[in-house]
């Protein structure tokens, strides 16, 4: 008789990854006869070492990831697929948009650039309103009308997010922050979470900008896989 084992894995992008291993009843000598791994990924585990049946290692083993270590290989990746996405960029293109009722371009491949500077806000800051009620406004930035421009800007707002995350500490990350309009709350979550939000912001503009690029007869970058212009998976 086979015996069913449930073990949870920690993976360096936060996703826990849930495993049912069929054995015989447990022995130190006994050899694994079946895997199901529920995953995506099946390639996460070595082949030869699935083959001797040593892959596993407990969580007591391997150690847990602080968020902020997580958060910083998430940043690299993103900064990186935002990269491919900015250097596709043809000029003169700024005021473009594909509707009346869309953002122009400019502005949405400027928050691809700009939004890692969210990330060191929300570690650095307690809270930012969008709309204060003396009616100031943050400091106009000036456009950034080329790929070059826009690649120096997501470099130095990634240098700011990561400089961030080094500092702060999982227990910092774990208080409150708060986003307001015109002195109201809309919005109070932990911090490690406003920072996961806004990784799937990230992630969504870069998508709509993408869009935008195929629209304008430009080349689509490979992001989480192959594009129609590029073939590359990561």
């Amino acid at each position: 008789m086979s015996a069913v084992r449930r073990v949870t894995l920690i993976k360096a992008d936060r996703v826990p990854l849930v495993m049912r291993i069929n054995a015989p009843k447990p022995s130190r000598s006994s050899k694994l006869e079946s895997l199901e791994v529920d995953s995506r990924e099946a390639g996460l585990f070595d082949a030869s070492a699935r083959r001797k049946g040593d892959f596993m290692k407990s969580t007591s083993e391997i150690g847990l990831m602080k968020m902020t270590e997580l958060f910083l290989g998430e940043l690299d990746r993103e900064v990186e697929r935002s990269r491919r996405a900015l250097e596709q960029v043809p000029e003169g293109k700024f005021d473009w948009k594909p509707h009346e009722k869309s953002m122009i371009f400019g502005y949405l491949a400027d928050m691809v650039a700009s939004i890692p500077s969210w990330i060191a806000m929300e570690v650095n800051q307690n809270e930012l309103d969008v709309a204060p009620a003396d009616g100031g406004t943050r400091a106009k930035q000036a456009k950034k009308e080329t790929s070059a421009a826009l690649l120096a800007a997501l470099d130095k707002t990634a240098d700011d997010a990561r400089a961030a995350l080094r500092k702060t500490t999982d227990e910092h990350l774990m208080t409150s922050w708060r986003l307001l309009a015109r002195g109201q709350v809309v919005m109070e979550q932990p911090r490690h979470v406003m920072i996961s939000d806004t990784f799937n912001h990230w992630a969504h503009h870069r998508g709509q900008m993408t869009v935008y690029l195929r629209l304008m007869g430009a080349k689509v970058p490979a992001l989480y896989g192959p594009s129609a212009d590029d073939n590359r998976f990561l």
